[in-house]
């Protein structure tokens, strides 16, 4: 079971919510076809992928991702990171047709 919570930055967690976290810390993921375990290189992938993208918000001026600055995003800051993602997809896409067709 799924639960989430909407709370304000800085407000604590209520003792029913640590214990509800602490409880499900107890249990191990349960790995399905909806959620796969992820293999270590999509892991290091991704790592690839977070350190352009960082590199990328660090040439438009702007600071590392966090919800409570997302409203201070401008629309052409949008539109850049938008484009960075749909290049990097396009690239991954094109490298893994490159491996398949190599193992084939």
């Amino acid at each position: 079971m799924l639960v989430t919570y909407n709370r304000k930055k800085g407000t604590p967690l209520t003792p029913e919510q640590v214990a509800e976290i602490e409880e499900a810390a107890k249990y191990p993921i349960a790995f399905d076809e909806d959620c796969p375990e992820t293999s270590d290189e999509v892991l290091e992938d991704l790592r690839e992928a977070v350190k352009e993208r960082d590199r990328l918000l660090a040439s438009l001026g702007m600071p590392l991702p966090n919800p409570a600055n997302r409203a201070e995003v401008t629309d052409e800051q949008r539109r850049q990171i938008d484009a960075f993602w749909k290049r990097r997809l396009a690239r991954q896409r094109d490298e893994a047709k490159k491996r398949l067709s190599a193992n084939s």
